[in-house]
């Protein structure tokens, strides 16, 4: 049922068209969730309403996107987190399948291929239900926020020879956000974040460790710096600091070494470069 369906729908794209496009390239980073993506194809444009195209085999080799190729009818389906999207080269029409319906959207540029990868417009992923993409005005730069869709590509950080310490809970002074609440700063996870104007979380160990280090990810850490300090304490009440000043730029995580015993560790975020908030995507502590 499902193949007849795609093939049904392939033919009817099939007959649609799309303006053809200039190809132009230029240096812009794509994040997903907030999360850098390292593609090894730049994106083209700016083309119709400001849309960028974007190159989703680089996207799928660093996300959770799959990728199927329909040759008999020159189509393409992307799948991710149970959504999918079906798209024609040649035509501007997609049709997207989320949540047992089905809808078709006009993307106004048509899919095509550069250098052995395939360009679809970034404005797909804001088709589906609560997603967005948009253009910081401030920054080069494409922030797609969808549901499922999430950065895998592997940490490259050298963490072999040190020994992560598990966080037990964390209090915070104020959540803005219900759905950027405290626990999602330790929970694995680079697409999602705890975020706060009035940001004061203290990150409970269980007990005094031998704390080395923490790696600290911010939002959008590669093109801003935030303003942060970080104390650790044995009892939670005396706190010694030791760090606070700016992230460096250009980095997903940033590194704190702190080389004492504590049970708990305060962050408090003072804003970033562009605005008075702080998004802390991951907290990591490392020790004995």
């Amino acid at each position: 049922m499902k193949k007849v369906l795609v093939v049904t729908l392939c033919v009817a794209l099939l007959a649609m068209s799309c303006p053809a496009l200039a190809y132009t390239t230029s240096e812009l980073s794509v994040y997903i969730n907030g999360t850098l993506a390292r593609l090894d194809t730049e994106p083209d444009g700016p083309y119709f309403l400001g849309d960028w195209m974007i190159p989703i085999v680089s996207l799928s080799n660093v996300t959770n996107l799959k990728i199927e190729t329909y040759y008999e009818t020159n189509s393409i389906a992307l799948m991710f987190d149970g959504k999918s999207v079906l798209m024609t080269f040649g035509s501007s029409y997609a049709y997207v399948f989320e949540d047992g319906s089905l809808n078709m959207y006009n993307l106004y540029s048509a899919p095509y291929v550069k250098s052995g990868d395939v360009m679809v417009p970034a404005r797909v992923f804001g088709c589906f239900k609560d997603a967005t993409v948009f253009y910081p005005s401030n920054t080069h730069s494409i922030d797609i926020q969808v549901k499922g869709l999430t950065v895998t590509q592997p940490d490259t950080r050298n963490t072999a020879s040190k020994t992560r310490l598990l966080i037990q809970s964390v209090s915070a002074v104020s959540v803005p956000e219900a759905e950027n609440f405290p626990a999602k700063a330790f929970d694995g996870d680079l697409s999602t974040r705890y975020a706060a104007q009035n940001f004061d979380a203290t990150f409970d160990l269980g007990s005094v460790c031998q704390l080395d280090s923490v790696d600290l990810a911010f939002w959008f850490n590669e093109i801003r710096r935030q303003k942060y300090s970080l104390s650790v304490s044995a009892d939670g009440i005396n706190y010694v600091d030791v760090f606070n000043g700016t992230s460096a730029l250009g980095n997903t995580y940033e590194t704190v070494n702190v080389n004492s015993y504590a049970r708990y560790i305060r962050v408090r975020g003072f804003g970033n470069s562009d605005n008075d908030w702080t998004s802390l995507l991951e907290i990591i502590p490392y020790g004995k």
